[in-house]
């Protein structure tokens, strides 16, 4: 275990990064109420994401990310007249990717919006998708789900992801996580 300047010096050091706003915590891993999707204790946060234990299944991994439900819900009202309904639909799509079956309360939020939504509109995700495409200003934010998510478009866009489909991503994988750690300094990559 190393403390915040620790592990600022270790960045510094062997990748060449610089930690900036950093802060000592408690605890590594954040506390969550499961009935608002909001966090009782906040841990450190990485790419918008706390660390919270395994509550999924004794397959998951140990600990998983969590994106509290408010920061998700603002970018789902942040739908422009111009994107109205398929905007709904899509957005509920990629932020229903985004929470990662781990808020369960920001997911039925995405649920219930698809769902009325796609009530309203005869295209299906796909179709939204292949239109928003040819748009340049609504590129970015497909794309963006695509980079995010690490899956195809047909796989993505095919209808609202389950939440079974979106908890399946965190099975823990021994062969992947075998804690072989690997150090270099920056510019050791050069000559291998």
């Amino acid at each position: 275990m190393m403390g915040a300047n620790s592990f600022a010096a270790f960045l510094k050091e062997y990748l060449g990064m610089e930690l900036r706003d950093y802060k000592e915590y408690e605890k590594f891993l954040s506390e969550v109420n499961h009935n608002t999707g909001t966090l009782t204790y906040a841990g450190p946060k990485f790419l918008k994401r706390y660390f919270i234990a395994n509550f999924l299944s004794p397959d998951s991994a140990p600990v998983l990310p969590f994106k509290p439900y408010v920061e998700s819900m603002i970018r789902m009202c942040a739908i422009t007249e111009e994107e109205g309904i398929l905007g709904a639909i899509i957005k509920s799509v990629g932020i229903a990717h985004d929470t990662m079956g781990t808020n369960l309360v920001a997911y039925e939020a995405c649920r219930t919006v698809n769902q009325y939504a796609s009530g309203l509109s005869p295209m299906t995700p796909y179709d939204i998708y292949l239109e928003w495409l040819k748009d340049p200003t609504k590129h970015n934010f497909i794309r963006n789900i695509i980079k995010k998510t690490k899956m195809t478009p047909e796989e993505i866009f095919h209808s609202f992801p389950s939440l079974e489909l979106l908890q399946s991503r965190h099975v823990f994988d021994p062969a992947i996580a075998n804690n072989h750690i690997s150090i270099f300094r920056l510019g050791d990559h050069q000559n291998l």
